[in-house]
């Protein structure tokens, strides 16, 4: 029997899953890495690390599965996206890999949108506006700051770049990962050579860019060995995880909307022409069959959750772990004992700033109205509830695009909690349908289906792969209620914008 493996390239961790010829999943495995931050702005991670997590993980999903390396026909990749990495002419590292989210950049952020403004940003790119996390913003604060590495560099590479470079030795990008690297001409599907040269960035030093789901050649003896996979498996590139993500809830045509709550979160509705002109600050880019997608985004999202976890709730952690259980739901139950509302406790989650609907790079997190009773669960649900009221922002800026619907497909870490599901559908007044499976790396699997040739289009493995799993419907009070709460999300932002700006 046929099989093939994902990698879903997270900020926090690699996924690995292996997949059967009707799209289920045989084994899955997944590998956390810790970021390094040395200073404020500045997060990084040794690009070797990326690669030992996916090792680790093909390693651990063959053992799991059973399967043997020689029926893996294809790996494909879902990626997060704008982490950067240059590599020399024989293919070495130069640096530590500049991940999304650092900002150290802004300088050269302010440069650029003196230079290309915001109309001709988005007329080319599908960007609203440029931000630190551009790669095209990094690449200018390298070639300012570390000009040895600029000028060693041959190639700059984007995470799936890196690791398809890894596979095979061939060095390639494609068009839904550099549809925010801000060198990108999103409508005409090619490099932006006149935005390079404007940034006195050479367009050379940037990868030759390929279709979704091409094919690029066999894994490599040397990558053979250290996965134990076979070399007559090849490799294809995927997508970026937002694109994966849309594919892998069935989000491939208009009139549907979904929404990824993981390290970050995006709501997705699919166009087939984008937008002229930018008026609620969202970002267009594309699609995995050549259409396009509008998206509203938040850098920080679940990624919040963890780092609760991570910073404050080691105990809990560390019992679930000692017996075996998963400490998120662990942390789940502490927030459902509290009520709606979390006894007046709110959270605004734009712990990196925020993009949409409205960009203000300077916005952190915060938590307003604490009280001395307050406790564990208060914090958690609150962190639930702030991240429901930022996807209802978003959704209505979605809508205002591409018409309001019924219904919501969700997907990503946060879709695994009921507790959060019924929070959402109450806050934005939705039904929320959860994709059955985990979204992204479900997506990567169609995508490496169809360029398998196990079917014949994206619709077709969609119709016979993507399946609702569970259905949430508001509740008359709880809409009543997160009616409250959202109108004081939205009034404690604004009352904090003078203060942002002293950030």
């Amino acid at each position: 029997m046929q099989y093939l493996i994902t990698l879903d390239l997270g900020t926090t961790s690699v996924k690995t899953s292996i997949f059967d010829r009707r799209l289920n999943i045989a084994a899955s495995n997944t590998e956390e890495y810790q970021l390094l931050t040395p200073s404020s702005g500045i997060v990084e991670l040794e690009p070797q690390t990326y690669w030992a997590a996916c090792v680790n993980g093909i390693q651990k999903v063959l053992v799991k599965s059973g399967v043997s390396p020689a029926d893996i026909v294809s790996i494909s990749i879902s990626t997060q996206g704008e982490t950067l990495i240059p590599i020399d002419k024989n293919g070495n590292e130069l640096s530590n890999a500049i991940v999304w989210i650092d900002s150290r950049a802004t300088e050269e952020t302010a440069l650029l949108k003196e230079s290309i403004g915001d109309d001709e940003l988005f007329r080319v790119t599908g960007l609203p506006e440029f931000g630190s996390a551009n790669p095209i913003c990094k690449l200018m604060w390298i070639r300012k700051n570390t000009p040895d590495i600029y000028n060693e560099t041959y190639k700059f590479l984007l995470l799936e770049d890196y690791i398809i470079f890894k596979f095979t030795g061939d060095i390639v990008t494609e068009p839904t990962n550099m549809s925010s690297s801000g060198y990108f001409n999103t409508r005409g599907n090619t490099i932006w050579t006149e935005g390079l040269e404007k940034a006195g960035i050479d367009p050379d030093k940037i990868p030759w860019v390929v279709p979704c789901g091409t094919i690029i050649g066999n894994v490599l003896p040397c990558a053979a060995e250290e996965t134990g996979l076979s070399t007559t498996t090849v490799v294809a590139t995927g997508a970026n995880d937002q694109m994966c993500g849309a594919v892998g809830t069935g989000n491939i045509a208009a009139g549907v909307v979904s929404e990824t709550t993981g390290t970050a979160l995006a709501i997705i509705c699919t166009a087939d022409e984008m937008p002229e002109k930018n008026l609620y600050n969202v970002t267009c880019s594309r699609h995995v069959n050549n259409k396009f997608i509008v998206m509203a985004y938040s850098v920080t999202s679940g990624i919040i959750y963890k780092w609760f976890k991570d910073v404050f709730c080691k105990a809990e952690t560390e019992q679930s772990d000692a017996a075996g259980l998963d400490a998120y739901d662990r942390l789940n139950t502490l927030a459902e004992a509290v009520s709606r509302g979390s006894d007046g406790l709110l959270l605004l989650p734009m712990f990196a700033g925020k993009l949409s609907p409205d960009y203000n790079e300077g916005a952190r997190g915060v938590f307003f109205g604490i009280e001395l009773g307050h406790t564990k669960g208060h914090f958690i649900r609150a962190i639930m509830e702030g991240i429901a009221c930022m996807l209802r922002e978003n959704l209505e800026t979605v809508y205002n695009l591409c018409g309001e619907t019924d219904r919501v497909i969700s997907t990503g870490g946060g879709a695994k909690s009921a507790l959060w599901n019924q929070i959402k559908a109450d806050v934005i007044n939705k039904d929320i349908g959860v994709a059955q499976g985990e979204g992204a790396s479900l997506g990567a699997a169609i995508i490496g289906a169809v360029s398998n040739g196990w079917y014949n289009s994206i619709e077709e493995a969609c119709s016979d792969s993507v399946k609702i799993s569970e259905s949430y419907t508001p509740d008359s009070e709880g809409v009543l209620d997160y009616q409250k709460l959202y109108q004081k999300f939205l009034l404690v932002y604004d009352s904090l914008l003078p203060a942002f700006k002293l950030t």
